[in-house]
Protein backbone atom coordinates (compact mmCIF):
# COMPACT_ATOMS: atom_id res chain seq x y z
CA UNK A 1 0.00 0.00 0.00
CA UNK A 2 1.20 3.72 -0.86
CA UNK A 3 -0.02 6.44 0.80
CA UNK A 4 1.13 10.24 -0.23
CA UNK A 5 1.20 13.23 2.45
CA UNK A 6 0.95 16.71 1.17
CA UNK A 7 2.41 19.64 2.96
CA UNK A 8 -0.53 21.68 2.50
CA UNK A 9 -1.36 24.07 4.38
CA UNK A 10 -4.64 23.93 5.25
CA UNK A 11 -6.86 26.84 7.71
CA UNK A 12 -10.60 27.36 8.63
CA UNK A 13 -12.20 31.09 9.47
CA UNK A 14 -11.72 31.39 12.95
CA UNK A 15 -13.35 34.21 14.65
CA UNK A 16 -12.67 34.53 18.11
CA UNK A 17 -15.16 37.12 19.06
CA UNK A 18 -17.41 39.96 17.80
CA UNK A 19 -15.91 42.93 17.32
CA UNK A 20 -16.74 45.79 19.36
CA UNK A 21 -19.60 47.60 17.55
CA UNK A 22 -17.35 51.20 18.21
CA UNK A 23 -14.58 49.18 16.49
CA UNK A 24 -15.94 47.70 13.19
CA UNK A 25 -17.42 51.02 12.74
CA UNK A 26 -14.77 52.66 12.50
CA UNK A 27 -12.92 50.78 10.68
CA UNK A 28 -15.31 49.37 7.64
CA UNK A 29 -15.83 51.73 4.85
CA UNK A 30 -19.48 51.25 4.82
CA UNK A 31 -22.74 50.22 7.31
CA UNK A 32 -25.88 49.44 5.90
CA UNK A 33 -29.17 47.46 5.81
CA UNK A 34 -30.83 45.33 2.86
CA UNK A 35 -32.84 42.82 1.68
CA UNK A 36 -30.74 40.23 -0.19
CA UNK A 37 -32.69 40.29 -3.71
CA UNK A 38 -29.94 37.84 -5.78
CA UNK A 39 -27.29 35.53 -4.81
CA UNK A 40 -24.64 35.02 -7.53
CA UNK A 41 -22.54 31.45 -6.86
CA UNK A 42 -19.25 31.28 -9.00
CA UNK A 43 -19.52 28.92 -12.04
CA UNK A 44 -19.13 24.85 -10.48
CA UNK A 45 -15.65 23.51 -10.96
CA UNK A 46 -14.78 20.23 -10.82
CA UNK A 47 -11.86 21.32 -7.93
CA UNK A 48 -12.96 24.83 -6.29
CA UNK A 49 -11.52 26.75 -3.58
CA UNK A 50 -14.08 27.13 -0.35
CA UNK A 51 -13.07 30.57 -1.06
CA UNK A 52 -14.43 31.61 -4.28
CA UNK A 53 -16.64 34.33 -4.28
CA UNK A 54 -20.18 34.90 -4.13
CA UNK A 55 -21.76 37.51 -5.63
CA UNK A 56 -24.65 38.99 -3.70
CA UNK A 57 -27.20 41.82 -4.43
CA UNK A 58 -28.56 43.95 -1.49
CA UNK A 59 -31.53 46.19 -1.87
CA UNK A 60 -30.50 48.96 0.65
CA UNK A 61 -32.93 50.51 3.12
CA UNK A 62 -30.78 52.50 5.51
CA UNK A 63 -27.46 53.77 5.54
CA UNK A 64 -25.11 54.91 7.84
CA UNK A 65 -21.57 55.03 6.94
CA UNK A 66 -20.50 54.66 3.09
CA UNK A 67 -21.31 55.80 -0.21
CA UNK A 68 -24.12 53.07 -1.11
CA UNK A 69 -26.36 53.59 -3.35
CA UNK A 70 -30.23 52.13 -3.42
CA UNK A 71 -28.81 48.56 -4.51
CA UNK A 72 -25.18 47.09 -3.27
CA UNK A 73 -23.12 44.56 -4.56
CA UNK A 74 -20.87 43.04 -1.71
CA UNK A 75 -18.78 39.95 -2.40
CA UNK A 76 -17.64 37.17 0.25
CA UNK A 77 -16.36 33.49 0.17
CA UNK A 78 -18.73 30.84 -0.61
CA UNK A 79 -17.59 28.75 2.15
CA UNK A 80 -18.23 29.72 6.08
CA UNK A 81 -14.72 27.77 6.00
CA UNK A 82 -13.07 31.03 4.56
CA UNK A 83 -14.69 33.04 6.35
CA UNK A 84 -17.84 33.35 3.45
CA UNK A 85 -20.99 35.07 5.14
CA UNK A 86 -24.33 32.82 4.76
CA UNK A 87 -26.28 35.19 3.54
CA UNK A 88 -30.01 34.14 2.71
CA UNK A 89 -32.01 35.10 -0.39
CA UNK A 90 -35.27 37.19 0.79
CA UNK A 91 -33.85 38.24 3.91
CA UNK A 92 -32.81 41.45 5.67
CA UNK A 93 -29.39 42.49 6.68
CA UNK A 94 -27.27 44.85 8.95
CA UNK A 95 -23.72 44.99 6.55
CA UNK A 96 -20.45 45.77 7.59
CA UNK A 97 -18.27 46.33 4.60
CA UNK A 98 -15.28 47.02 3.11
CA UNK A 99 -14.49 48.48 -0.18
CA UNK A 100 -11.40 46.60 -1.78
CA UNK A 101 -10.79 49.38 -4.37
CA UNK A 102 -13.52 47.64 -7.06
CA UNK A 103 -15.47 45.49 -4.63
CA UNK A 104 -17.85 46.01 -1.37
CA UNK A 105 -16.31 42.72 1.05
CA UNK A 106 -17.22 41.45 3.92
CA UNK A 107 -16.49 38.19 5.82
CA UNK A 108 -18.17 35.76 8.61
CA UNK A 109 -15.88 37.68 11.65
CA UNK A 110 -17.56 41.04 10.38
CA UNK A 111 -21.04 42.27 12.42
CA UNK A 112 -22.74 41.56 9.45
CA UNK A 113 -26.08 39.68 10.76
CA UNK A 114 -29.53 39.67 10.22
CA UNK A 115 -31.39 42.33 10.90
CA UNK A 116 -33.83 40.55 12.99
CA UNK A 117 -30.42 39.73 15.50
CA UNK A 118 -29.10 43.22 15.09
CA UNK A 119 -30.97 44.64 17.23
CA UNK A 120 -28.26 45.91 19.77
CA UNK A 121 -26.22 47.65 16.94
CA UNK A 122 -29.78 49.58 15.18
CA UNK A 123 -30.26 51.18 18.55
CA UNK A 124 -26.37 52.32 19.13
CA UNK A 125 -26.44 53.28 15.52
CA UNK A 126 -29.31 55.50 15.37
CA UNK A 127 -31.55 56.56 12.29
CA UNK A 128 -29.46 56.36 9.72
CA UNK A 129 -30.33 58.21 6.48
CA UNK A 130 -32.02 56.63 2.70
CA UNK A 131 -29.79 55.14 0.47
CA UNK A 132 -27.56 57.54 -1.98
CA UNK A 133 -29.71 57.68 -5.78
CA UNK A 134 -27.75 57.18 -8.74
CA UNK A 135 -26.63 60.14 -10.29
CA UNK A 136 -25.76 60.62 -14.37
CA UNK A 137 -22.39 62.31 -15.09
CA UNK A 138 -21.58 63.95 -18.53
CA UNK A 139 -19.14 66.06 -20.24
CA UNK A 140 -19.02 69.21 -22.19
CA UNK A 141 -16.53 70.58 -24.01
CA UNK A 142 -18.20 74.15 -24.51
CA UNK A 143 -18.94 76.06 -21.64
CA UNK A 144 -19.49 74.86 -17.88
CA UNK A 145 -22.37 75.08 -16.68
CA UNK A 146 -22.78 75.55 -13.22
CA UNK A 147 -26.86 74.75 -12.39
CA UNK A 148 -29.07 74.43 -15.23
CA UNK A 149 -33.03 73.32 -15.08
CA UNK A 150 -34.52 72.32 -18.06
CA UNK A 151 -38.41 71.62 -18.06
CA UNK A 152 -39.70 69.36 -21.65
CA UNK A 153 -43.17 68.96 -22.25
CA UNK A 154 -44.21 66.59 -24.47
CA UNK A 155 -47.37 64.79 -25.87
CA UNK A 156 -46.98 61.02 -26.03
CA UNK A 157 -49.70 58.82 -26.95
CA UNK A 158 -52.41 61.95 -26.07
CA UNK A 159 -51.13 62.20 -22.52
CA UNK A 160 -49.12 65.51 -21.44
CA UNK A 161 -45.23 64.49 -19.83
CA UNK A 162 -43.63 66.68 -18.24
CA UNK A 163 -39.57 65.92 -17.88
CA UNK A 164 -36.78 67.71 -15.35
CA UNK A 165 -33.54 67.81 -15.95
CA UNK A 166 -30.96 69.23 -12.90
CA UNK A 167 -27.53 69.11 -14.16
CA UNK A 168 -24.61 70.37 -11.81
CA UNK A 169 -20.62 70.58 -13.32
CA UNK A 170 -17.87 71.45 -11.18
Amino acid sequence: MMMLISGLHVQACSCAEAEPLEKAFATRDAVFSGTVVNIEKPKPRWIQSSAALVTVTIKVDTVWKGDVGEVATVKTAISGASCGYPFVENKTYLVYASHDGKDWRTILCDRTAPLAEAQQDLAQLGPGKPPERPSTSFQTNSDRLLHSDHHISSSVAGREVQSVFLYTVS
